[in-house]
């Protein structure tokens, strides 16, 4: 017994623990029970207050509701009236337009009626002084022919006498002339006879200079072949003395050139770089100035509520005020009239927080400048999860929100509360698709048409809502300052780019004229080492061929005595030929001595008399032509008389004509003129009513 009294007492120990275990878990579970059963006491209590809170939401939602279709009514209504004063606004624009065009037209006409009437007034004074002239043409052509016939009588009488006067004078200088021509005559036979003298010395003496010629033939062509030989291989000699010098020079020049051109090639790649640098930033600076002076100008032609708050940013006084909701983001083109549709606080007014609003409020309030909406972005952060999830949209249609891009994150989250998850559609069709699925969307279409997430669509109509959303983000609070800098800026960029493509221009020049230069001197080397080679093959067969000719030429010598004897004989010969020409040269000159002194009698005097007769001929050919035309102008000027009396009435009435027209013309312009003016002044009052109907609008809603 002793033996299992251990384990007893361990068994009952043991069941005492499992006993204590299962008492401490009833514990826990019945504490677990009790805790539970108070949360679910909590959670009812809570659910009684949601569902309390929930029926408060759906009854104001009602409210809401129907505060919405009265607003959306009266929003009609204003709009109607709004689209109606737009209307007959364009329609007086178009008035106005036509009116201008037609102005612009009668000017031009005038102008030229004008220039046609001065030119018509022109013609007209030439038509009538041709006119007096034609009238008193008979009268003054019978004047003038009595004169030229008077005229014609003398110089016939003129030229009669002459002709007898060269009769005489021929007459006389033969008689004058008579001794010299027999003188001559006596001189020409014994002339003839020097003559044929001279030509046969001269035969003798040529055909002895051929005999000596034809001797030394082999000896004179050997030496020539000599000589020849001798200067070919001098000039070889000289050309392999430069075309060494010559490769010299150019292998040392090229590697140079070759090291000009690379670092010229470098220096205008880099240059080239930079200017694409330049002219990237230039454009971008030019972009931002461009963006800058429009949203200058954007903000001069904005209302006086946004103006003189963004006054009061530029002066430091609201710096928390960001500027109209739909200058703070951009979108693309084909998207404009889409949000310009959805998107109904594009021109509310967006600041960073409720006390600048408050301030804003204040403002407006004690300047009496109007009213404004404002967008507080610290009441709007409860939007920025969804502002930044991503959302699954049925076709894949864009999100209209995900469209509009902005430079400032802090503004996100306004365009998500004006927005939503409002999507855009190509069309009606697939934006009812689209809308009316399994979950429903707002959509809006790219024509403007507009599906409500409770159902109802608004369109249609003849205008439709755009442009109150650029391309581009406008920049708020631009200071002139700031303008003038960046234009300083940009002149700057523009001189470095003018330097630099300065720079560009003279390193493109220089590598044009390096470039041809190089290869220039690569085809001379090539040309030199080749002239080279061949001459330093030629130099030794010259000099070889030479040596050879130098013995032909000793061996070919003629006999110096033949030669001596020979000399003599041409020597004898050409004295003779010399001594017969100079006595034919001696009568020579005298026979043209007397032949030069009956020329002078002869010539001089028949000459002058020649040149007087010839001269009045020539009178006489004018007088005639001028009779002749004469004649011819007073048979045609009746013909003439007649068209130039006709030319003139026709010029008269086109004068007139045009004189007419211009005053016709004055006073219709004088009338566009008074209807013009009528209808500015009906545009400008259409303007003011619907920048008020605009304000009306943008206070309201």
């Amino acid at each position: 017994m002793n033996e299992l009294k251990g384990p007893m007492e361990e068994a009952v120990e043991y069941l005492k623990l499992e006993n204590s275990i299962i008492h401490n878990k009833n514990i826990l579970y019945q504490k677990k029970l009790h805790d539970l059963a108070n949360k679910k006491e909590t959670r009812d209590k809570e659910k009684e207050k949601i569902v309390s809170e929930q029926e408060e939401f759906i009854t104001q939602i009602k409210t809401i509701d129907e505060n919405k279709k009265k607003q959306e009514s009266v929003y009609s209504t204003c709009l109607k009236v709004h689209e109606a004063l737009q209307k007959k606004n364009d329609v007086l624009k178009d008035a106005f337009e036509k009116a201008n065009t037609k102005d612009y037209q009668l000017q031009s006409n005038m102008e030229q009626t004008n220039i046609s009437r001065k030119k018509f007034n022109q013609q007209l004074v030439a038509e009538n002084k041709k006119l007096n002239e034609l009238e008193h043409l008979p009268e003054k052509s019978v004047r003038d022919l009595e004169e030229l016939h008077k005229k014609e009588q003398q110089l016939n009488t003129q030229k009669e006498t002459l002709e007898l006067d060269k009769e005489q004078l021929l007459s006389t200088l033969n008689d004058d002339t008579k001794a010299l021509r027999e003188k001559r005559q006596e001189l020409e036979p014994k002339l003839a006879d020097l003559k044929s003298v001279v030509l046969e010395t001269k035969s003798v003496f040529q055909l002895a200079e051929s005999k000596l010629k034809m001797y030394r033939k082999n000896e004179d062509e050997e030496r020539r072949k000599f000589e020849s030989l001798a200067e070919a291989h001098e000039i070889v000699k000289k050309n392999i003395i430069q075309y060494t010098e010559n490769i010299k020079t150019l292998k040392n020049k090229i590697p140079l050139t070759e090291r000009s051109v690379k670092e010229a090639i470098k220096q205008l790649d880099a240059t080239q770089t930079k200017q694409k640098d330049l002219e990237n930033e230039r454009r971008q600076r030019w972009t931002n100035l461009e963006n800058c002076k429009s949203s200058m100008q954007a903000s001069r032609s904005r209302g006086r509520v946004l103006d003189s708050l963004m006054q009061q940013k530029v002066e430091g006084h609201c710096p928390g005020l960001f500027g109209r909701l739909g200058d703070l983001g951009a979108i693309d083109k084909k998207y404009d009239v889409a949000v310009s549709t959805a998107c109904g606080p594009l021109d509310n007014i967006v600041v960073d927080n409720v006390d600048t609003a408050q301030w804003c409020i204040e403002f407006l309030k004690a300047h009496n400048l109007g009213r404004a909406t404002f967008i507080a972005l610290d009441k709007q952060e409860r939007f920025r999860e969804s502002a930044n999830l991503k959302i699954k949209t049925p076709e894949n249609v864009f999100r209209l929100y995900d469209l509009v891009k902005v430079n400032d994150d802090r503004v996100k989250t306004a365009f998500y509360y004006a927005l939503r998850d409002t999507l855009v559609a190509d069309n009606l069709e697939q934006a009812s698709r689209v809308a009316y699925g399994a979950q429903r969307f707002r959509v809006v279409t790219l024509q403007g048409s507009l599906i409500e997430i409770s159902g109802v669509m608004s369109g249609g109509g003849n205008r439709v809502s755009r442009g109150r959303m650029g391309q581009s983000v406008a920049v708020s609070d631009v200071n002139p300052e700031d303008i003038k800098a960046m234009e300083s800026t940009l002149d700057e960029l523009e001189e470095a780019i003018q330097e630099n493509s300065k720079r560009c221009v003279l390193l493109e020049k220089q590598i044009g004229t390096l470039r041809p230069e190089l290869e220039k001197m690569k085809l001379d080397l090539r040309k030199y080492t080749t002239e080279l080679d061949s001459s330093k093959h030629q130099e030794p067969i010259l000099q070889q061929e030479l040596k050879e000719q130098k013995k032909r030429a000793n061996a070919t010598r003629a006999d110096p005595e033949e030669v001596n004897r020979l000399e003599m004989v041409i020597q004898e010969k050409k004295a003779a030929f010399e001594a017969a020409s100079t006595n034919a040269s001696i009568y020579q000159k005298d026979v043209d001595s007397i032949t030069e002194q009956i020329n002078e009698k002869m010539t001089g005097r028949v000459k002058v008399i020649d040149k007087k007769i010839a001269d009045v001929n020539k009178s006489i050919n004018k007088i005639k032509a001028e009779i002749t035309r004469i004649n011819v102008a007073v048979k045609t000027s009746e013909r003439n008389l007649f068209k130039c009396k006709e030319k003139i009435a026709s010029l008269e009435e086109e004068v007139q004509n045009a004189e007419e027209s211009l005053r016709t013309m004055h006073s219709q312009r004088q009338e566009i003129e008074t209807d013009g003016n009528q209808l500015l002044k009906c545009i400008n009052e259409l303007v003011t009513q619907i920048l008020e109907k605009e304000d009306e609008l943008s206070s309201k809603f």
